[in-house]
């Protein structure tokens, strides 16, 4: 008596399969939602033209370094994700910027 085996062939990968299989879709996510937050609800300081400038020249940055010889490929998940995390951190309407600016005018006496 004989077995016969069947190969069960699971449906089409899912988003959820592909969004595990690399982890910086994930991190690109919750930048971009926190960076949505940061313009529209908490008004810190970037505006929305602020974020793009600083995610297109990350980009760019990325593509113009990827067309040297012997260079790698273009990958955008990488700089999407340092044009994110840049357009969060960096504002160039922060006080405490001021501050320093003025501590490095003022004279300092020993």
């Amino acid at each position: 008596m004989s077995v016969n085996y069947t190969v069960i062939r699971s449906p089409a990968p899912t988003v959820a399969t592909n969004l595990a299989a690399d982890a910086r879709l994930f991190q690109i996510a919750t930048l971009a939602s926190l960076l949505v937050l940061h313009v529209s609800w908490f008004d810190l300081g970037a505006t929305p033209l602020q974020a793009a400038v600083m995610i297109a020249a990350a980009l760019a940055t990325q593509y113009a370094f990827t067309t040297l010889p012997g260079a790698a490929a273009f990958d955008w998940r990488s700089a999407l994700i340092t044009g994110l995390s840049l357009s969060l951190l960096l504002r160039t309407s922060a006080p405490m910027l001021w501050r320093w600016r003025r501590c490095w005018r003022s004279p300092r006496s020993s």
